[in-house]
């Protein structure tokens, strides 16, 4: 919210992230009761939706700013009054606790899709792990560490990772896989959801149809 010289009829929000590390809000806003209001409200991720707002991440400092016109046509460059001094806000933390791993599709597959749920419908950008090694060890030497980002909201289906075709899962091998929403900017990391093994069935599926 801000305090504006009364008569305006249009105005620019800008909303920048840290390091300018993420998606960013730059609108030039010409609707009369909106412009009224002084005032401009993000809204909540509308997973799929042709307008699907996936804009705010965790954990981030955000910097925004606003100016306002006195045109009743669009603005030109110099139509415009000088922008707002800058104001901050940080956005709020997220963990892994609200996230549930649900499932290994495609059993029997050497490249299945994991499935994960979120009682926290705010996250939308996730890092996912897969590996044979359950303390998912990345050094020289370890098994290889499938340590990949996703944005949920753009996955089929939602909020998944497949294993890719250039490097599919190795035959008769148990895997583990686990995520945390991505924080990133000036934000901590997160501790990551429990590992989960893949179902029985995936195991013994892949073991006959890929032997090493």
């Amino acid at each position: 919210m801000w305090s504006q010289e009364a008569g305006a009829q249009w105005l620019q929000i800008q909303v920048i992230l840290f390091n300018n590390d993420g998606p960013a809000i730059n609108l030039i806003i010409g609707d009369p009761s909106q412009v009224a209001s002084g005032s401009y409200t993000v809204q909540d991720p509308d997973f799929g939706a042709a307008d699907a707002n996936y804009v705010m991440l965790p954990d981030m400092r955000y910097t925004w700013r606003v100016r306002t016109a006195m045109t009743g046509s669009q603005p030109a460059k110099g139509d415009w009054g000088p922008w707002s001094g800058d104001a901050h806000f940080e956005t709020g933390n997220k963990n892994s606790n609200t996230i549930s791993l649900v499932t290994s599709g495609n059993a029997g597959s050497n490249r299945p899709t994991l499935v994960w749920g979120n009682s926290d419908d705010d996250v939308f950008y996730y890092e996912v792990q897969v590996s044979r090694d359950p303390n998912f060890c990345g050094s020289i030497g370890c098994p290889m560490l499938y340590w990949e980002l996703r944005h949920g909201g753009l996955t089929s289906p939602f909020n998944s990772y497949t294993i890719p075709s250039g490097f599919p899962l190795q035959g008769g091998a148990s895997y583990f896989w686990r995520v945390r929403p991505r924080i990133q900017g000036d934000g901590i990391p997160v501790g990551w959801t429990a590992p989960q093994g893949p179902p029985t069935e995936l195991r013994s599926r892949i073991t006959q149809r890929l032997p090493l």
